[in-house]
C-alpha cells in the first residue's frame, strides 16, 4: 500500500512511520528518531499557521451529497469555539452545534474539540474534548487534552464527520 509502519512496543498496533505516539495506547513510539520542530518567528505571519485578530476560519464538510460551511471567528470566544452536537433535554449545548447535518450518525460527540486563537503567537489551538470517536486532524489522533495548531487546509475528522479549515484574512485577498 506505499506506507511505511512503525509497531509499538507497548501494545503492538501499527501506526504510519512519521506518528510520535501509537494512536491506540499514546506510547511514544521511538525514542531515538529525531523529530524536527518549528520556531514560532517573525515569518509565521505568511505561513500556513498564521491567523491573526481579523481572520475567518471556514470549516466546510460535505454530508449526503450535500455541502455545509460554517464560519467561525474564533476571537470572539475567550474560552474557545466548542463543535459538537445539541442532544434532546441537555443543558450544555456546543457553541457550533452540527446536529442538523446528521453529525450524531458521523460518531460526533455532544462535546467533540474546542478551537481557541492564541493572540501571542496568532495561532488557532485545537483541543480534543474527551471524544467518545476521537479527533484526528491530517490523520493524526488528538488524544483527550492534546493540543494541536490547526494550519490552513488541514482536515479534521471528528468520529467519521470529515471537515476541512480555511483561513480567511481580510485585506490579503484571501
Amino acid at each position: 500500500d506505499g506506507v511505511d509502519w512503525l509497531t509499538c512496543k507497548n501494545c503492538g498496533n501499527d501506526n504510519p512511520f512519521n506518528s510520535v505516539f501509537c494512536y491506540d495506547c499514546g506510547q511514544a513510539l521511538d525514542l531515538h528518531r529525531v523529530i524536527v520542530t518549528k520556531r514560532f518567528n517573525d515569518e509565521l505571519e505568511a505561513s500556513a499557521e498564521y491567523f491573526g485578530e481579523d481572520s475567518l476560519l471556514v470549516l466546510t464538510t460535505e454530508v449526503n451529497n450535500n455541502e455545509y460551511e460554517f464560519e467561525i471567528v474564533p476571537q470572539e470566544f475567550s474560552k474557545g469555539v466548542v463543535i459538537g452536537r445539541s442532544a434532546i433535554g441537555s443543558t450544555i449545548n456546543p457553541d457550533i452545534d452540527l446536529c442538523e447535518i446528521g453529525a450524531i450518525h458521523e460518531g460526533v460527540s455532544r462535546l467533540h474539540l474546542t478551537i481557541r486563537f492564541d493572540a501571542d503567537y496568532n495561532v488557532l489551538k485545537a483541543y480534543d474534548l474527551g471524544s467518545t470517536n476521537g479527533t484526528f486532524i491530517n490523520e493524526h489522533r488528538l488524544h483527550n487534552r492534546d493540543v494541536r495548531v490547526l494550519c490552513n487546509g488541514d482536515t479534521i475528522i471528528l468520529g467519521r464527520l470529515i471537515m476541512r479549515a480555511s483561513f480567511f484574512h481580510p485585506g490579503d485577498g484571501s
